[in-house]
Formats: C-alpha cells, sequence, structure tokens
C-alpha cells in the first residue's frame, strides 16, 4: 500500500494549525473575513523540530533559532469559526450610480474616463462609433431563420480544402486546386479560387471588422469624446495624413493609422444556426438547474468546486435574476504579446469566452470569440480610447438584447449578455479597473484593501511592520492574513467617489495613494445588472502567479534579486544555488529529470541554468518549480526554507485542479493563509532591507481560497486561451514588414471561419477522439489498439499473476494491448492509493456466474502492473505530500482492473540523502490529485489537443 486516508492526514502541523479550524464564512454579499485562529500567527514550527537534524550550524538549524526569536512580540489571534454547514447566497445588490460620479468629476483625467462611461450607459447599435451599416444592423436585428447550406460541390471542396490548409500557405491551396482540376471532370473546374473563398466565406458570415482611427504614436485612439479631435492630445501627433488633406482642400481625410475591432453579435449569433451546437450552448442553463436542485435538497451545500457557475458570485447573479436561462455569460481576457523576439513588435489583444460551453468546449480555439487589435510597438496611453467600441457594441447589446435564433428549437429569442469576469496580468489589469497597480499603496489586484510598505517608489504587500521602520504613512502596525478584508463594492464606490471629487493635484495624488485608484472604471458604464461590476468581477490569475511565484524563489535561491545594504549575500541561508557549479549543477538535475516526462506534459522545461533567461515560459516554470524542484532540493535548500516551500507547491497544485472538494477548499485555505506569514518570518525576518521580497505575487496566494468560494476553481478563469490564442495567430503572420495589419487580417478571418464551422459543421467534421482499433470502455476509458497480432501465452511472473487472477491455470492466451502513456499509473484499491508500472493491457475472458445472464463468458479488461513500494513516509510527511519517493516491486506483479486507475504519472529516478537511489512520482499540474487521468494524444486526437504544443506562450513574466 502507498498511502492510506489516515496516512495522507499525518502532515505536519504548526501549533496554529493544531489550534484552528479552517472556515470560509459567507456573509452578506461576500466571503467574510475569514478564518481566525486563537494562535500566534508568526508560529513556531515546532513539527520542523522532530525532523532530521542537520546541526547546530547548519542552515536549517540557524533558520530555525532566528524564526523563533522574531516570534517572541507576534500578536494573538481571536479563536476560529466552525466550518460553515451551507452557504448564505446575498440578498443585497449593490450597484454604483453614475450620476453621482457625473455630478461629483472636478479633475479632467476623470471627467475624460466618465464621458466614456456616460457614452456607455446610453449605447445602441446604430451610435456612430459602432460603424455598423443598414445591411449589417438589419441582419443584426433580424437573424436568418433556416440553416445556412452550400449546395455547390466545388465550393464545398474549396472551403473544406482551405480549413485543412489553415497554416499553409496560398500557393498549396492553389496547387491542389490545379491538381484536381486536372484530374477529375465536371465541377472541379469550377472550384474556386483562395481569394474567392475567403470572400465567400466573409459573405456567408457577416462577420467583418470595424476599424476606427488612432494616433501612429500609439498614444490614444479617436473615438468617444476624442472622435472630433484633429489632433493627438497627448503627443500633438496629426490625426489625419497632413500631405492629403493640404493637397485635397481639406476634402481627403485619410487617418494615419487604424485599428480593428471585431463586432460580438454575428459571432455569437452564428453559435445557434446549428441544432447541435444550439443544444451543447445549453450547458449553462441546464447545469445551473442541476445545482439549484442539488443545493436545495442539501440546504445549499456544494460539496465540490468543479465550474464557475459552483461560485457565489454566479449563483447570486442567478438568484436576483440578473442571469437568466436565455442569458449569454462572457469572460474578456486582454493581454500583451510580442510579435517578433528579435524586434519591437508589442501589441495587445482582447478577446471573449462564452461561458455558456462546457468545459470540454469553452476553451478550444474553434470557440474563443476575438475582439480587437491594438497596435504598437508603443504601449498605450490612453487604452480606454481603444476599447471603446468593442464595450460600446456589448453595452449596446445590453440595453437591446441580442436577437438570436436557435436552429435546436425553430425559435427566435432575445438573449442579454452578462459580463461575468475580466482578466489580465497585473500591469494589464489597471486598464480593466482603473487602480494604482501591483506597486501602489493599496495594490491588490483584487482590492482587499491591505496597504503595503513602502521601499523606494514601490509599495510592498508586508504583513509585518519592519523593524526600525519609521516612513510616514508606511508604518502601519502587523496585519494578520486573517483580517485581510474581501473585496466590496460600496468601499469601491465611496473611495472613487472621494477621488473624482478632488481637483487639487497635491490632494488628487494622496487619494490616488489611499484609495489604490486612479479613474473610473470603463467597465462601470456597462448595465449594473448585467456585469459582476468592479472590484467583484476582477480574478486571480494562477497562470501568471505560478510564473511569478517561481521567478521569486528562483531568484532567492540563486542570490540574484536585489541586495540592499547593509543586508548582504552571504547572510541568507537560502541562497544554496547562488555559485555557477552549484546552479549548472542543479541545472543538469532538471534537465535529466525531464528525460522522463511524456508527451502529455507538453513543453518539458529546458535547463535553467542555459535556458532561465532566454524566454523560458510559464508552463515550464510551472513544471520545472512545481513538480520537480521539492524533490531536487531535498537535502539542497535549508530544512526550513524547502519546508515553507513544499507547503505552497502542495496547495497551490490543489488549487490548480479542475475538482477540489470542500474538506479541501478548507484544508487548503489555512495553509494558503499561513503561508505569506511564513514566508516574510523566514526571508525577511522584520528587515527593512528585504522588504522587497514580498513581491504582489506572496499576497495573492492568501486570496485563492475565497476567491475559489466566490468564483469557481482557478482553472476557468485563466490565461492559457488567451496565450494559445495569440499562439495560433503568430503562426500565421508571413508579413513582417506589416505585422499588425497582418495580425488583424488574420484575426477577422479566424473569426469567419470559426463562424461557418459553428453553422455548418460538416465542413468541417469532428476528428475522432481514438483510433478506429480503439475499444471504447465508457467512464473515460479506452484501450488502443492491439499490440499483439495473433494470440499469445504469458510466461513468467505475469502468467502467474494471471492464473491466480482467473484461478485457473491451463490454456491462457492473450492479446497485448498499446501502452502509449500509461506506463505509470495510479490506482485505487479497497480505498488505498497505489503506484505501479504498467506492462501490458489485456482483456481476459471470465465466465458469467449469473444464471441470469445469457452469455457465459464476459471481457475484464486489466492491466498486468509491476508495483511500487509505499512513499518514504517521513520524507512525504515532512514535504506536505509533494515528494512522494518509493522503490520498485520487481517481484510484486499484480492484476488490476483499468477502471481502478486514477492518473497517469511519472516516476523519475533521483538520488536523495538518506534514502539512496529511488524514484519520485511527476504529475501534470492541473489534473485532479487523486482522480484525473491525461487525454490521450495521439492517432485520430481531436484537434484542440494538438493546438497545446503549437502555443506561442512565451511571456515568462509579465
Amino acid at each position: 500500500m502507498l498511502y492510506s486516508t489516515s496516512q495522507v492526514n499525518q502532515i505536519p502541523k504548526s501549533k496554529h494549525a493544531q489550534q484552528a479550524h479552517c472556515a470560509l464564512v459567507r456573509s452578506g454579499t461576500g466571503v467574510a473575513d475569514g478564518v481566525r485562529g486563537r494562535a500566534k500567527w508568526a508560529h513556531s514550527h515546532q513539527e520542523t523540530d522532530a525532523s532530521t537534524n542537520t546541526g547546530s550550524n547548519t542552515p536549517g538549524e540557524m533558520g530555525r533559532t532566528a524564526l523563533q526569536n522574531s516570534q517572541q512580540d507576534s500578536n494573538l489571534l481571536p479563536p476560529p469559526s466552525p466550518p460553515p454547514a451551507h452557504w448564505n447566497l446575498s440578498t443585497t445588490h449593490v450597484t454604483i450610480d453614475i450620476d453621482a460620479l457625473k455630478r461629483l468629476a472636478i479633475n479632467p483625467k476623470q471627467t475624460d474616463a466618465i464621458k466614456f462611461i456616460d457614452l456607455l450607459t446610453e449605447a445602441l447599435l446604430d451610435d456612430p462609433v459602432a460603424k455598423l451599416d443598414d445591411a449589417a444592423l438589419y441582419r443584426l436585428c433580424n437573424p436568418p431563420r433556416t440553416r445556412l447550406t452550400i449546395d455547390n460541390d466545388a465550393i464545398c471542396f474549396g472551403i473544406e480544402t482551405y480549413f485543412a490548409l489553415e497554416h499553409s500557405t496560398i500557393s498549396v491551396y492553389e496547387s491542389i486546386r490545379r491538381s484536381a482540376a486536372q484530374c477529375f471532370d465536371g465541377t472541379a473546374t469550377d472550384i474556386p479560387s483562395h481569394h474567392t473563398v475567403k470572400k465567400l466565406i466573409a459573405g456567408y458570415m457577416g462577420v467583418d471588422s470595424i476599424e476606427h482611427d488612432m494616433c501612429p504614436d500609439t498614444c490614444m485612439a479617436f473615438t468617444g469624446p476624442y472622435s472630433a479631435l484633429d489632433m493627438c492630445p497627448i503627443c500633438g501627433g496629426d490625426h489625419y495624413d497632413h500631405i492629403r488633406l493640404r493637397t485635397s482642400g481639406g476634402r481627403s481625410r485619410v487617418a494615419h493609422q487604424k485599428f480593428v475591432t471585431i463586432p460580438l453579435s454575428p459571432q455569437l449569433q452564428a453559435l445557434w444556426h446549428d441544432p447541435q451546437h444550439a443544444k451543447d450552448i445549453g450547458y449553462l442553463q441546464e447545469e445551473t438547474r442541476r445545482i439549484r436542485e442539488q443545493m436545495q435538497a442539501s440546504s445549499g451545500s456544494i460539496e465540490l468546486f468543479d465550474n464557475f457557475c459552483k461560485g457565489s458570485d454566479y449563483l447570486e447573479a442567478v438568484q436576483w435574476g440578473d442571469i437568466k436561462s436565455d442569458n449569454i455569460v462572457l469572460m474578456i481576457l486582454l493581454d500583451g504579446t510580442q510579435l517578433y523576439e528579435s524586434e519591437e513588435s508589442d501589441c495587445w489583444i482582447y478577446i471573449w469566452i462564452v461561458m455558456n460551453h462546457a468545459l470540454d468546449k469553452r476553451y478550444k480555439k474553434r470557440y474563443v470569440l476575438l475582439g480587437s487589435f491594438i497596435p504598437g510597438p508603443n504601449k498605450p496611453k490612453n487604452i480606454d480610447s481603444f476599447r471603446f467600441p468593442g464595450i460600446h457594441h456589448l453595452a449596446a447589446l445590453q440595453n437591446e438584447c441580442l436577437r438570436i435564433w436557435d436552429a435546436s428549437r425553430d425559435i427566435t429569442f432575445l438573449s442579454d449578455l452578462y459580463l461575468l469576469f475580466a482578466m489580465a496580468d497585473g500591469p494589464g489589469l489597471v486598464y480593466f479597473n482603473g487602480m494604482v497597480g501591483h506597486s501602489g499603496h493599496n495594490g491588490c489586484r483584487l482590492y482587499c484593501g491591505l496597504r503595503g510598505h513602502r521601499k523606494g517608489n514601490h509599495y510592498y504587500p508586508a504583513l509585518l511592520l519592519p523593524n526600525n521602520y519609521n516612513l510616514e504613512g508606511s508604518d502601519h502596525p502587523d496585519c494578520s492574513p486573517y483580517n485581510i478584508q474581501q473585496p466590496a463594492m460600496s468601499k469601491y464606490f465611496k473611495n472613487l467617489c472621494d477621488l473624482v471629487a478632488t481637483c487639487n493635484p497635491t490632494q488628487y495624488k494622496k487619494l490616488c495613494m489611499e484609495t489604490g485608484i486612479t479613474k473610473p472604471s470603463i467597465l462601470l458604464g456597462l448595465n449594473p445588472s448585467h456585469t459582476l461590476g468592479i472590484p467583484d468581477c476582477l480574478t486571480p490569475d494562477i497562470m501568471h502567479l505560478a510564473g511569478l511565484l517561481s521567478d521569486l524563489h528562483r531568484s532567492l535561491w540563486c542570490g540574484t534579486i536585489d541586495c540592499t545594504p547593509p543586508d548582504h549575500v552571504s547572510q541568507w541561508l537560502w541562497a544554496i544555488l547562488k555559485t555557477s557549479e552549484a546552479w549548472e549543477t542543479h541545472g543538469a538535475l532538471v534537465s535529466s529529470a525531464t528525460q522522463h516526462l511524456p508527451r502529455s506534459f507538453d513543453q518539458k522545461p529546458h535547463n535553467p541554468a542555459e535556458k532561465i533567461s532566454s524566454r523560458y515560459k510559464t508552463w515550464e516554470f510551472q513544471l520545472y518549480m512545481f513538480c520537480f524542484a521539492p524533490a531536487l532540493l531535498y537535502g539542497v535548500l535549508g530544512e526550513l526554507y524547502w519546508h515553507n516551500y513544499c507547503k505552497l507547491v502542495h496547495r497551490f497544485q490543489l488549487i490548480c485542479q479542475n475538482n477540489i472538494t470542500q474538506s479541501e477548499l478548507c484544508n487548503s485555505h489555512l495553509l494558503l493563509m499561513e503561508w505569506p506569514l511564513d514566508f516574510e518570518e523566514l526571508y525577511c525576518q522584520h528587515s527593512p532591507s528585504r522588504l522587497h521580497f514580498v513581491r504582489p505575487c506572496i499576497h495573492q496566494v492568501a486570496h485563492l481560497t475565497q476567491q475559489m468560494v466566490k468564483k469557481g476553481p482557478p482553472s476557468c478563469y485563466v490565461q492559457w486561451a488567451m496565450e494559445r490564442m495569440i499562439g495560433n495567430l503568430g503562426q500565421e503572420i508571413r508579413q513582417p514588414s506589416n505585422p499588425y495589419t497582418n495580425l488583424s487580417r488574420e484575426g477577422v478571418q479566424h473569426c469567419q471561419v470559426n463562424a461557418l464551422k459553428a453553422m455548418v459543421p460538416s465542413l468541417c467534421p469532428d476528428k475522432p477522439s481514438f483510433p478506429s482499433t480503439a475499444v471504447e470502455l465508457d467512464d473515460g476509458y479506452v484501450l488502443l489498439r492491439k499490440h499483439d497480432p495473433r494470440p499469445i501465452s504469458p510466461k513468467g511472473l505475469a502468467a502467474r499473476a494471471i492464473s491466480h487472477y482467473l484461478g485457473r491455470t491451463s490454456d491462457i492466451k492473450i492479446h497485448r494491448w498499446q501502452i502509449h502513456l500509461a506506463h505509470f499509473v495510479k490506482f485505487l484499491l479497497e480505498g488505498s492509493t497505489y503506484v505501479a508500472k504498467v506492462q501490458y493491457f489485456t482483456r481476459l475472458g471470465v465466465q458469467n456466474e449469473d444464471p441470469g445472464c445469457t452469455s457465459r463468458w464476459f471481457w475484464k479488461n486489466v492491466a498486468i502492473v509491476r508495483m511500487f513500494l509505499p512513499p518514504d513516509p517521513n520524507l512525504f510527511s515532512l514535504s506536505y505530500q509533494t515528494v512522494f519517493t518509493c522503490h520498485p516491486l520487481d517481484e510484486d506483479v499484480r492484476i488490476i482492473d483499468v477502471k481502478s486507475i486514477t492518473g497517469v504519472v511519472r516516476m523519475v529516478p533521483h538520488n536523495f540523502r538518506g534514502l539512496g537511489c529511488c524514484f519520485f512520482m511527476v504529475e501534470r499540474p492541473g489534473l485532479d490529485i487523486a482522480t484525473y487521468g491525461v487525454p490521450y494524444k495521439g492517432e485520430g486526437v481531436q484537434e484542440d489537443m494538438a493546438d497545446d504544443n503549437d502555443d506561442n506562450e512565451t511571456d515568462s513574466i509579465n
């Protein structure tokens, strides 16, 4: 046996954890202040005293002594609340009074922002900014009530070929077209050209781009209140080409540069134009009904968080009546990207995610909707003016409703569009929320109100007041992690009113610092009953958070983070990789370990000693730091620092899962709320010179569990979909002389193609999920093709195991089936979890003992496996279950049912101190720790599975 439930719970617990129970308390409109515990919140780590003694002069012992000395003045907290029996959804609906803001606004910066908001509150589809002609408006208000059919075989062939050659050049298409015309008689000569096919697709869909003028230096766009300006108010650049303007006598007004917005409405209407797609998009409606029935039956309890619709934010919007059965629920994502690594080519893109789709479709590229492309390479100085056309279109649809024909019911209905979440990385989020950003005094991305301590020009969200620190405005006392407030719209509105009402520049700067707000968010212009609003629509971002946490720890261990005198790197007991020899040795270990990963892990981490500074991908960081580092740094990193890191890894891996139970969430809440405080005590040690160690990502960790209660698992609102879209579009850029125009053109074509695929799915039928020779076993299990053409006789230990399993020894013939990825698996047997190496899969004929069954025999689908010993209990416990080390049992061969397999893992050999050479287990991040397997990636795989390997996700740290 590897580990039982009781063993899992035997993890080291601090004095704080032993006295406290986790509670996520629902109160009013959101999660209450959280867990409160009667214990020293700068706790003593007494559990480490029982671990391996490294000697009185070792880093672990010295760190422990320093930590215990620093805790003597720690404050006490009140006792914890018990876990709630059920979730109480709020009956209070808080909104923001835009008219009050308009009356209060005095500062010019605020009045400009409010002008955009005011235009959004009155948005209509026929407003000039919408730039929709009469034909587009008519189609939008009167969607076709019949299915699109293409009867011409030549046109069908051309479109299908165009789809199949998505990443190929025009010449490839034309070559196939000429060959078909030469080889086949009849309509083959009528196959349209590449240019004609693109025009046909655009004509079928009615999806076209809308262009608006912009400053050539990307300062702002001439939209909204700026549309009538002849010069950029920021840089003074001309709106129009002054040469053409002068030579034409002022008649030819040609803008220097334009940007593209893709309207949302035709993309959404296309999703209901096929009966099956229309039924599929009804997933959210059915899931919501099922959840509400379960909550009524269980007194409001949510036992499993596996989707955003389990979060209280969504359920409260349904309870208020803001989200109705026919509503479309949206998420908007914004990100910047560099098109070419060797030159300045930054641009910004935002996309829409339709949350009505089921999880297996929601984030695939054919269901992701594009919003707009903002050219670079300069950074936009007023990004509201660029986003205004797209947000205006959404606001107009909210004000007038979107008319949709549902092919599955043959009815036309009106749908309200509800904006649920707004996502971006740390720097990009300020464009959504209008706040100061992560380096501000009140810089939490979720607007919890935690004040930072200043060092230089930046504020850092440290919980503990440094020693001998008396900077005015930053010398507030220690803050308990359990006293961190949850975001509140009422507090945000009060602070925003104070800010917009001030006209004194000095007072304005002071209020920006105190409130954390710089201007009203453009999202305030949306219908308040059709959006969560600021700050509730803001979410954590675990993709970038994983990269930021990885970069912070790596820079600490390598000693490359800034060192401020009188501090010195020689005093850093954790800097175990600061020498080039130690760093290169560690990099070689990582490189060696990655060779054992299967391709289901996607991008394997490169050697960090060679590639860490040259665009190390976020996914590589996540594999390296959260899968390999805990094992590879055991015995290298000081005991306390290693223990602290394992605590983070263990619960962060759980938070990244798709399915999380309420009990797991409560346990994670306690550990993740403790962890930032532990980090400060260990690394900062109340030193003002180390304040910059407490980066904003440290504070984000404390919000993860409470935000999960509000918004569901973080995997439902993560930036991977944006990175995949950037990668797919980046593959299409073939004109480096004009990349921004080319990118916009490819984006428009992408939307047109996706809309046509949704309306006529027969043009691009789904590829089979598995090879034709595979045998589907239900419940998500599949046997791949047979490995042996004829039955064989098993030999050795496998033969004995099969004989014992069947209860007979003679005439046993079997087929071995392809192993593919499942060389190492986890499986359940009698309530306990085991790990084994699969020798092969097979099907055994077993006699049916049920007299009522007509068939005498039936198949048992089994795997022949070699077992591993249980993990080392001490290391498994000390590492918070992150380092799973064990030895193989070559003589222990068993037969297991394939449906007892709960996950595909990888066993990596490594030489551990005190254990010798053994194996440690690696699981793919994002898979459920106990229940999920790995999706098949092979012959006949679904189209989007392979796209993951093509991601151009090179934003290592944003």
